[in-house]
Parts: C-alpha cells; sequence; structure tokens
C-alpha cells in the first residue's frame, strides 16, 4: 500500500534494484502514472470480443495525449495478442 503522493513513491520505488515494477488491472493507477510521466512500457492485452450495448464507456477517455512506440508484438493463442507500448521520444 502506498502512503502519501504516488508520484514520490513510485519514483522511489523505481530507483531500487529488482525487478521492473508491473500493475495489472488498476486502471486508476496507470491513468495516474501516465499524467506523471512515469510508464517506461505499457502492455495491452488484445480481446477479440464485440461488447454490444455493454461496452459504451471506453476506459482511456481521460488519459492524456502520449505519442507511443511499439516494441513487441506476441500472439499468445489463436485469438489474443499481446502488444507492448513504450511512450515515444518526444522531441526537444
Amino acid at each position: 500500500m502506498i502512503k502519501g503522493d504516488v508520484g514520490d513513491a513510485i519514483k522511489a520505488l523505481k530507483q531500487q534494484e529488482g525487478d521492473p515494477l508491473r500493475s495489472i488491472g488498476s486502471i486508476r493507477l496507470v491513468k495516474i502514472l501516465a499524467k506523471l510521466g512515469l510508464i517506461d512500457r505499457l502492455r495491452l492485452m488484445v480481446f477479440p470480443l464485440i461488447l454490444g450495448e455493454t461496452g459504451k464507456e471506453p476506459i482511456y477517455s481521460d488519459y492524456p495525449r502520449v505519442p507511443l512506440e511499439l516494441v513487441e508484438t506476441r500472439v499468445l493463442d489463436s485469438r489474443l495478442v499481446l502488444l507492448e507500448y513504450r511512450p515515444a521520444a518526444r522531441a526537444s
């Protein structure tokens, strides 16, 4: 559990040695990290499914605009695809 400022806590965790940090399924946390520029890579899983009436609210609707560069693709089975992105280098 993070107490205090999320940005400061994540920056401190990123300085520690060990495995990379991961967030699975926390859209709210990913939105905060994107706004703070703290995302190094973003993995999106594509699940081909037609949602019809249930899919009305896009989960990325209030994300900041972040240009992404595709760094890896992987087909996991006959219908799932993993897309891995990192924030694109911004022109100075």
